[in-house]
């Protein structure tokens, strides 16, 4: 009977957990997170507001909890879409130019880069983002090592700036300069073409 109670527990939990990330979700999406309160979320989810303390202590730990889902999906689906469409040196130009194409979504762009740095502050939300985006730039860039474009103890360190950069041209581009992704392109495919 005990395993039973578990089991149940379990499932009630994950099915508060989903309710709650989806419907906040939902609303950080369409309103921002300033505008959303945790009652709107509740009742949105269908359950009461002490369940949202109780499953993430807070709106703001709701509030990651959503980012991270996000940050996961827009991971599998640049991995899938990478793999793809490329393997080898080109991943990265590939990974890149798939990734502005991803952060057109709005959902994307409000959650991840908008209320993103300024919920979480810079450090926890660049972590989150590094959870996801530095484990696909690493794997293109081992290429680059391979290949000879770069040396493989600059792959780490190249992974960093590569994400830094993205992250800088994702915040220009939701704020309508494109610019910068656009340079960062042009370099990415520069360099992909390994020494001249």
């Amino acid at each position: 009977m005990k395993v039973s109670s578990r089991r149940t527990n379990k499932e009630w939990t994950d099915a508060t957990r989903t309710m709650l990330g989806d419907a906040a979700e939902e609303l950080f999406a369409d309103q921002g997170y300033t505008l959303v309160s945790a009652e709107a979320i509740a009742r949105k989810a269908g359950v009461t507001r002490g369940a949202i303390q109780y499953q993430f202590g807070d709106r703001r730990g709701l509030f990651a909890h959503v980012l991270d889902q996000v940050l996961e999906r827009l991971a599998e689906r640049l991995f899938t879409d990478t793999m793809n469409h490329t393997h080898g040196v080109h991943e990265v130009a590939v990974g890149t130019k798939l990734f502005a194409d991803a952060i057109a979504d709005a959902t994307i762009q409000r959650i991840v880069l908008i209320d993103g740095p300024a919920v979480l502050g810079w450090a926890d939300w660049r972590s989150r983002c590094g959870r996801i985006g530095l484990p696909l730039l690493s794997h293109g860039l081992d290429h680059w090592a391979e290949a000879g474009i770069i040396a493989a103890d600059e792959v780490a360190g190249m992974a960093d700036l590569l994400l830094a950069a993205l992250l800088h041209a994702g915040l220009a581009a939701t704020n309508g300069d494109d610019q910068p992704m656009l340079v960062l392109h042009r370099v990415i495919d520069r360099l992909s073409k390994g020494p001249s």
